[in-house]
């Protein structure tokens, strides 16, 4: 390590300021501190705003306006083509409503004879344009091309070689002092797992750093933004001047900058580090932050653009390549617990006669097969068996209570039972690694998997309890918040966590409860089915019994007070005032449409009794329809067309009731003065024979299409047509009957058509 004496860029660097608008770091809020709008940019570049509504200036840096020579009153708010040179403005110009910038950056224009690198990018309402200055022709600095680079890292066999090979090739590439590949872990903890350096600077391979030193919003920058650049943390910063009549309270949100201003937390901290440059970018794994390539400089030092890119490109590579060893490892490794999986699987489905938890304990491989534990348990209720080295029953019992108070009883997996499920550390001490299973038969079951602790030697670089230094200072009220000092080795023993539980094995303990929860939905949903084939058929018996009992039980009160009003209507004519006859009509009226209704139910319900099955030519049915509908058919004009229909197996009453119930159906709705017209067709549809009733009628709204086919359903009033409301509900139950379907489709003022499907009847 370099050690940080530089004097007077110490207090530089200790006295930096914030700048932001509307925050003070304190104990309570400093992992929130708002490093994408810091009010200001590296020192060392320059930046432009511009609002992409109108191309006027909305904010520079504060030193912008040098740059070019004014003051900042003839930029902030005036109209880019007025206020920028015309060569500058020429350059920039065509790019202004573009969205995306990454296939033209950068973008090299002359200021005042120098050349800059312009690189833009979108942020919110503004285009934001940074500028660095380009020195001599730059290059690229490395001896290989990009694609030899590729290929080093295709010909690493391990990840190992991968990580060292990868710090040395872009140490090659960008000529930084030291290039580390830092990978985070469940935690957020970093690691140096690979490592190249000037052979004077002390090794920093193996430490680790806690996960303070890139608080979380720095991990979601670097998601939006791949890298980071800092020049010279001694580099004063420039402050960014927002134009008058806009209302940015935090100022502009500037995370996709390649210049924003550093935290002055993180500006000391890389002083105390002696670091003077740094350079990193984000090695991003299945769109997760998977680690950093943090290359440091022990002086001032920066590379171009361009190479930043190509450097990002690495880092994408390099992901690909830890995604395959890591999908190798997988498959390596998760094999033998795959398998067992599967065994145990065979196993559960051939004894299935057996009760869940007697099937899942004594299968052979086991419980314990399917992942490396010291331990397994099987609860089902208040009995625990367990196998290896368990907690005791009583606390297993606990802990499956409060996984289900938690909503953790699904799937669960944790290193540390006392920090993810907030316990007490003496709650089951011995036992910290947990991955569990639970699901719903009988009742309810769960599996769980203990590990003991792993005892672990850890390397921080420095103390990780001592990240930030609380100091007070004399001459400032309150005090101020410091990143650590030393950076020194510093070890611990972990003995509070297990080792981590893999990913495979997380899927293995998965996979099985998914099978478990699909076995018992399907023996649930069969057993389900089954109940309701059973209540259907019992209710559906006794629903026909009581219609035909109470149907055919009123008709014998029907005649007797149908034959007496007849009686008396003889007998006392003469006598009866006329509003007694009319009373007399009535019952006689209502009484023929009661006898009518009771007709009908009694239809009704035998239908589906007939067990005598014969072939019956549907053409003989309507044949022998338009012949008992033949006075009908002349009082309306009607038309029956038919092509050539089918022969079905089954009984001719009902066949006839249903074809006869839809003809007349037509024959009542028809429209006035237009004869009606009525269509029957037939085809084909493997067993089913699929018959379309068309007619030109009346029609009907959408929404009584369902209501129509459901018994005393009436869509008018019966002093607007006739009916008891049971004709259309005895079509369903009889194409039912017949291992069909039926159902209407009408347009109003249009007419209606029933489209049905029949085939043999089934005794």
């Amino acid at each position: 390590m370099v050690p940080a004496s530089l004097g007077p860029q110490t207090l530089l660097v200790l006295k930096a300021k914030t700048y932001y608008t509307d925050f003070r770091p304190t104990l309570e809020n400093c992992t929130d501190e708002p490093i994408h709008r810091p009010s200001a940019i590296f020192g060392g570049a320059y930046l432009l705003a511009i609002d992409r509504s109108d191309s006027c200036i909305a904010g520079v840096s504060d030193n912008f306006p040098g740059l070019l020579g004014v003051e900042k009153q003839a930029l902030l708010g005036q109209p880019c083509r007025d206020a920028l040179p015309a060569d500058l403005f020429n350059a920039l110009v065509t790019h202004f409503e573009r969205i995306k910038w990454g296939g033209v950056n950068p973008i090299e224009v002359k200021i005042s004879g120098q050349r800059y690198d312009a690189i833009g990018h979108q942020s919110e309402a503004f285009l934001i344009v940074e500028f660095e200055e380009r020195f001599g022709e730059q290059k690229l600095g490395a001896s290989r091309s990009l694609q030899q680079i590729i290929g080093v890292l295709d010909d690493c066999e391990d990840k190992t070689a991968l990580f060292h090979c990868m710090a040395t090739e872009i140490k090659q590439f960008t000529g930084y002092d030291r290039v580390m590949i830092y990978r985070f872990d469940e935690d957020w903890n970093g690691e140096v797992v690979g490592e190249a350096k000037e052979p004077h600077l002390e090794p920093f391979f193996g430490l680790r750093y806690p996960k303070t030193d890139i608080p979380p919003i720095a991990r979601r920058l670097f998601l939006e933004n791949r890298s980071r650049v800092l020049p010279d943390i001694y580099t004063p910063h420039s402050p960014v001047h927002v134009a008058e009549g806009y209302d940015l309270p935090g100022g502009f949100d500037l995370s996709h900058a390649q210049h924003r201003a550093t935290s002055p937390i993180h500006l000391e901290y890389l002083h105390n580090m002696g670091v003077r440059a740094t350079f990193t970018v984000a090695i991003i794994v299945n769109n997760q932050l998977w680690g950093l390539i943090a290359n440091h400089h022990y002086d001032a030092y920066s590379i171009p653009l361009e190479q930043r890119r190509i450097c990002e490109v690495m880092a994408m590579v390099f992901s690909k390549r830890v995604v395959q060893f890591e999908k190798a490892r997988i498959a390596r490794e998760g094999r033998q617990f795959m398998e067992a999986e599967g065994a145990l699987r065979q196993h559960f489905l051939a004894n299935s006669d057996q009760p869940y938890e007697v099937r899942l304990w004594e299968a052979e491989p086991g419980l314990e097969s399917l992942c490396t534990a010291d331990g397994v348990a099987l609860v089902k209720g208040d009995e625990v068996r367990t196998k290896g080295d368990t907690p005791p029953p009583d606390t297993i019992l606990k802990l499956v209570s409060l996984l289900r108070d938690n909503n953790s009883d699904g799937l669960f997996f944790t290193r540390s039972v006392v920090k993810d499920l907030r316990v007490e550390p003496g709650f089951m001490p011995s036992w910290p690694g947990l991955l569990s299973i639970g699901f719903s038969v009988e009742a309810p079951l769960q599996i769980l998997w203990f590990r003991k602790p792993l005892e672990a030697t850890v390397s921080w670089g420095g103390n990780p309890n001592e990240a930030v230094v609380i100091e007070k200072n004399e001459n400032e009220k309150g005090i101020r918040l410091s990143p650590r000092k030393s950076f020194a080795k510093w070890q611990e023993v972990v003995r509070d966590k297990s080792a981590p539980w893999e990913i495979y094995e997380i899927k293995v303990a998965e996979k099985l409860r998914d099978q478990m929860i699909k076995e018992e939905m399907q023996r649930s949903g069969q057993a389900i089915r089954a109940l309701n084939t059973r209540l259907a058929a019992i209710l559906n018996k006794e629903l026909d019994q009581i219609i035909y009992i109470a149907s055919h039980d009123l008709q014998e009160p029907l005649r007797t007070i149908s034959s007496f009003a007849k009686l008396l209507e003889r007998s006392a004519s003469e006598k009866l005032t006329e509003d007694e006859h009319f009373f007399l009509g009535r019952i006689l009226l209502a009484s023929d449409r009661m006898k009518m209704l009771v007709t009908n139910l009694l239809d009704y319900s035998r239908i589906g009794r007939s067990v005598e099955v014969e072939a019956v030519d549907l053409n003989e049915v309507l044949h022998e329809i338009k012949e008992d509908l033949e006075q009908r058919i002349k009082e309306t004009g009607a038309s029956i067309l038919f092509d050539t229909m089918p022969v079905i197996r089954g009984d001719f009453i009902e066949l006839k009731r249903l074809f006869q119930n839809l003809i007349s159906n037509s024959l009542k709705y028809y429209k006035e003065e237009v004869p009606p017209v009525i269509e029957i067709k037939s085809g084909k549809e493997g067993k089913h024979w699929n018959i379309d009733v068309r007619d030109n009628g009346i029609g009907m709204e959408s929404k009584y299409l369902e209501k129509i086919f459901l018994l005393f359903q009436r869509l008018h009033s019966k002093d607007e047509y006739e009916g008891t409301g049971i004709g259309l509900a005895q079509c369903k139950k009889i194409v039912e009957a017949y291992s069909g379907e039926i159902y209407a489709t009408s347009t109003p003022g249009e007419g209606t058509t029933f489209h049905l499907s029949l085939s043999d009847k089934m005794i």
